[in-house]
């Protein structure tokens, strides 16, 4: 096998900081390095009925009629490789099926390759878990890269790429053809936040901040994306279809934060202000309109949710970066 062929699938792997681009960067590099019809990536879940397997991403000979659908005796091997944490190979007619379960640092669940190779030999074997120990190593500096270091939460840096992909990908809503989720932008404040850390220090605030993260990733979606901000500020990138789903998500979270028992029985709270991503020129002026909303929840009793479309439409904020309705944006 060629050096050179190695070494620029190495590259290909490592020049990504997106997850999924990374995946696919996988297996596209191994379908090329390792004689095979496909490979797939996985995510495997436990749950108390079972496993929840959901197709990350694949990469197929063209030339190949496979389903991606996991037979019941794939399944079995799957939990046996989950189990005992090792590769297991199965032996065919039509050639070799390889299931390797990856463990990625700091993650509740495992990700599995499943490979339907023509052979597989030991120098074959070799490359594959070499490159799947590199791109596991690589996935962790990149999550280290990417997340808030108190909470966990995606960071900022994070939240600029993503809207900016979103922008890039939908333009002026650029055309869809087929009917797609919405992207909603949610900033959420905590409320007298500087009041907790003055009266219970700054220890127990960031406690404060880590079990708001904890519920948010506990309230919200695995396909919405939670970040911290800065401070006691929070945003959240939900997928829905329209507004009226965006608001009974984010007065979802003002609930659950009202209802929570934080700890010296402390009362918290959160306001929050919300918009949709549609035409807006840069990340910046999409975090101006959701801030001005999250203001006025502040100034009308905090604890609630507003949408900036909303409040446009009823007068009761003026549209456009130079409007003034009384509400200071910092």
């Amino acid at each position: 096998m060629s050096t050179q062929k190695v070494v620029d699938g190495l590259e290909r792997l490592t020049g990504f900081r997106d997850r999924k681009l990374i995946q696919q960067s996988l297996v596209n590099t191994l379908l090329e390095l390792v004689p095979s019809y496909g490979h797939r990536l996985y995510d495997v879940k436990w749950k108390q009925d079972g496993l929840d397997v959901e197709l990350l991403v694949e990469a197929i000979k063209p030339e190949i009629s496979s389903s991606a659908e996991i037979s019941e005796p794939l399944m079995v091997i799957m939990r046996q490789s989950i189990e005992s944490r090792q590769a297991i190979k199965s032996e065919s007619d039509h050639g070799v099926t390889v299931v390797i379960p990856l463990r990625i640092q700091g993650e509740l669940g495992v990700e599995v390759l499943v490979q339907e190779c023509i052979k597989l030999d030991d120098e074959q074997s070799e490359l594959t878990h070499g490159l799947l120990h590199i791109y596991s190593n690589f996935l962790s500096l990149v999550k280290e890269h990417i997340h808030d270091h108190l909470t966990g939460l995606l960071n900022r840096a994070t939240l600029d790429q993503k809207i900016n992909n979103i922008i890039n990908h939908t333009g002026p809503v650029a055309g869809r053809r087929r009917k797609e989720p919405d992207y909603w932008l949610a900033v959420i404040d905590i409320d007298r936040f500087k009041i907790i850390n003055d009266n219970h220090g700054h220890l127990f605030g960031d406690e404060v901040l880590i079990l708001l993260a904890q519920l948010m990733k506990e309230t919200f979606r695995d396909v919405d994306n939670c970040f911290r901000y800065g401070g006691e500020e929070f945003l959240v990138l939900l997928q829905v279809e329209d507004g009226l789903q965006a608001k009974a998500a984010c007065q979802r979270f003002c609930d659950a934060v009202a209802s929570h028992r934080f700890p010296q029985d402390l009362s918290v709270t959160v306001s929050i202000g919300f918009v949709q991503i549609t035409d807006q020129e840069n990340v910046s002026s999409i975090i101006t309109q959701a801030d001005r909303a999250l203001y006025f929840s502040k100034q009308n009793g905090r604890n609630q949710s507003n949408s900036f479309e909303e409040l446009v439409a009823a007068g009761k904020l003026l549209f456009g970066p130079k409007a003034d309705d009384g509400v200071d944006i910092f």
